[in-house]
């Protein structure tokens, strides 16, 4: 997964093609007697985020994805944004979407599309409604209202530890994806004895540090089996280590076949658990605490 805005998902050609940032600063200029204007700071305007996102129908459903950023944009909510591996980027709210259909089937129906999306930064209590007025009242000035602590509220232990697990779920995809590729290469390097041995000695270490990141992840692991039941995930992390367990041997002793075998079904074994990693995502975004978190 490359990245999470609120519950919606973001796979493959789902993710970001372009994604840019913008930061401002305000001052005001004070004009004097004698000599250059003087330069008053007034504090920074929210970011500002654009990115581009292709949706298609092999990679996931394009109306249910186009469905979820437009609700998100109708009820004016504040989106965290986390990345795929499972850092917070922040709360956003959705200002504003221009979509363009690139393919249909013969009844109409939307096959692809891009999207051009534009976010602003959130800042408030992003678990509270959106509705209250902005302007001041008799009552006085809700947005003012707000405490600090609670704009900036520390991230609890819990979500923080999960944050870090998923994390390391993501960079051992990372490492098997490349594992996959640096298999097709050894049959290029027939002719380079010298590089043949480095790229045997990275598959080894690769999948060295997956069976060290799988085998340390234990708040995803309780997470998930409060999410999924007990031992459906558990039982995907076990399949994927012994995989590429059996992989890394593979290698080692020169069985390349059977190498891409273990490591092509270490990459389905994680298949299993990637659902519920993304679910577990989302509730990092939702900044929620996660000690009452039930299934």
């Amino acid at each position: 997964m490359y990245a999470m805005l609120g519950k919606i998902g973001f796979e493959l050609t789902q993710s970001f093609t372009a994604m840019s940032a913008t930061h401002t600063a305000r001052f005001a200029y004070h004009d004097v007697i004698v000599g250059k204007s003087r330069t008053q700071g007034l504090g920074l305007d929210l970011a500002k985020l654009r990115f581009s996102l292709r949706l298609h129908w092999r990679l996931g459903d394009v109306g249910a994805s186009y469905q979820a950023l437009h609700k998100a944009l109708e009820n004016q909510d504040a989106l965290g944004l986390v990345s795929g591996s499972g850092q917070m980027m922040g709360f956003f709210t959705l200002d504003k979407m221009s979509v363009t259909t690139t393919a249909t089937n013969e009844t109409g129906d939307v096959l692809a599309m891009d999207i051009e999306v534009e976010l602003t930064e959130f800042v408030g209590n992003p678990t509270a409604s959106n509705d209250t007025p902005a302007l001041a009242t008799l009552d006085g000035v809700p947005l003012l209202s707000q405490k600090e602590d609670s704009i900036n509220a520390p991230i609890d232990i819990e979500t923080a530890s999960l944050m870090a697990d998923v994390g390391a779920w993501h960079r051992s995809e990372g490492l098997l994806d490349g594992i996959r590729a640096k298999i097709a290469l050894l049959g290029e390097l027939g002719n380079d004895p010298a590089r043949y041995a480095l790229t045997l000695s990275e598959i080894v270490s690769d999948g060295s540090n997956i069976v060290k990141g799988l085998s340390n992840i234990p708040a995803l692991s309780t997470y998930a089996d409060k999410l999924d039941g007990m031992g459906k995930f558990g039982s995907a992390v076990a399949d994927t280590l012994g995989k590429v367990g059996t992989g890394i041997g593979a290698v080692q002793a020169g069985n390349l076949t059977g190498a891409k075998t273990a490591f092509t079904g270490a990459i389905g074994a994680m298949g299993v658990g990637k659902s519920t990693v993304s679910k577990l995502t989302a509730k990092i975004a939702s900044k929620k605490p996660l000690k009452p978190f039930k299934r």
